[in-house]
């Protein structure tokens, strides 16, 4: 699915790259250190989490948001 097709169901303006929350994580956090993302949107930073083995919850107000994100989530370790 293209990004464009995933901004005509869940339109959120601040997408970035996956490079940037494992940058972050990786400088400031450690394996098994819990990330809050208030505001995950499509999960980016929760699935980058997952990838570090740092558990992670996220929030969206938007069900469209919250289910993307779950379903990113579903097969990563």
């Amino acid at each position: 699915m293209s990004i464009t097709a995933l901004n005509a169901i869940c339109p959120y303006y601040t997408m970035y790259p996956l490079a940037f929350p494992l940058r972050v994580l990786t400088a400031l956090g450690n394996a098994g250190e819990w990330v809050c993302d208030p505001f995950c949107g499509r999960g980016t930073t929760n699935f980058a989490a997952r990838l570090l083995g740092m558990p992670s919850i996220g929030v969206d107000s938007s069900p469209v948001a919250a289910a993307l994100a779950q379903s990113k989530l579903a097969h990563s370790t």
